[in-house]
């Protein structure tokens, strides 16, 4: 049968001691972070009373939206056929594809 001395004890006493401190400070820091979510999800409902009522009235708003979005795009239509470089077919392609190569070469470069 082995035998244990004392300054073996010791030693495993001081490891569960550092043990269970290293399991406090981690108890303390789930504790925190579980505070912090906490109020972070009260903000949130405290804050969602506007998408409570975009959700009350989503048919209406999306039709809105969706005018919206019809008449933006009329208005681009109108205004790029008062210029007289893409009021016609060819210089609309060449503008629209000249834009494509820009967007396409900046978007490579980052």
């Amino acid at each position: 049968m082995p035998t244990t001395t004392l300054k073996q004890i010791e030693e495993r006493l001081s490891e569960l001691e550092e043990r269970e401190t290293k399991i406090e400070q981690d108890e303390a820091e789930i504790l925190s972070v579980d505070q912090y979510i906490l109020e972070e999800v009260e903000k949130t409902q405290k804050d969602s009373g506007l998408a409570r009522s975009i959700y009350r009235f989503r048919f209406l708003i999306s039709i809105l939206l969706t005018v919206g979005v019809a008449l933006v795009w009329q208005g681009v239509g109108q205004i790029s056929a008062t210029l007289p470089l893409v009021s016609s077919a060819a210089g609309a392609l060449a503008v629209g594809l000249l834009i494509l190569v820009v967007i396409s070469w900046i978007t490579k470069a980052k």
